[in-house]
């Protein structure tokens, strides 16, 4: 074969996103109605790259993988029309972000003498998630007010080198870097801002807040 074989390969792949829902300045005069504000923002990048290279004397193989998900989610109540309110049954106010990052990175090196190869997986994963009512809303519910906000973010990853030299030497290295992070807030705010629920009906059911198994990453 050849005296020296190279091959390599990259992959780059970027999301940024913003899902948004609202009522903006509004006013709802029905004590039955249900009223559900859902944003819902789901990102996904699968991504493979891989270099393989064979020779008589000396074989580089290099893969690299670089991905990013940045997505913002909100869903809201801002403000009511001049002197009216939100007089309704429920309010649910949801914001959801799932965002999924795969990726794997191989890279081969051989070569009778020589073999080299080696790889890096690189994946950012952050998301900014907020529900939220404001800006003076007034809001009276008969029954349930649920302000929620969900994230939930998974990575899966995988790196890997061979270098395989018959004579000589085989040198394999990888490289992998994975990071989750983001803001996730549900609130009230603003001076104006009333919100009251009278719990005239069933409860409402949501998370606590605690895991139930072990970091997915």
């Amino acid at each position: 074969g050849a005296d020296f074989a190279f091959a390599g390969s990259s992959s780059a792949n970027t999301i940024h996103n913003q899902t948004k829902a609202g009522i903006v300045s509004s006013s709802i005069t029905n004590p039955a109605a249900a009223v559900d504000v859902t944003a819902l923002n789901t990102g996904r990048i699968e991504a493979l790259s891989g270099g393989a290279a064979v020779s008589g004397s000396v074989g580089v193989g290099l893969a690299v993988s670089v991905n990013r998900i940045g997505n913002t989610t909100e869903a809201y109540v801002d403000g009511s029309a001049v002197g009216t309110k939100y007089d309704i049954g429920n309010l649910k106010v949801n914001a959801i972000g799932e965002n999924t990052i795969k990726s794997a990175a191989v890279g081969v090196g051989g070569g009778a003498d020589v073999g080299v190869a080696g790889s890096t997986a690189t994946n950012y994963n952050s998301s900014n998630t907020k529900a939220y009512i404001t800006n003076g809303a007034v809001v009276k519910a008969q029954n349930n007010v649920g302000i929620i906000a969900k994230t939930d973010d998974k990575i899966t990853n995988l790196a890997g080198a061979a270098g395989i030299g018959i004579s000589a030497a085989g040198v394999g290295a990888s490289v992998t870097v994975n990071v989750i992070s983001g803001d996730t807030q549900a609130y009230i705010s603003g001076a104006g801002t009333k919100v009251s629920a009278l719990a005239t009906g069933d409860a409402q059911t949501v998370d606590n807040g605690k895991l139930t198994g072990s970091v997915d990453l």
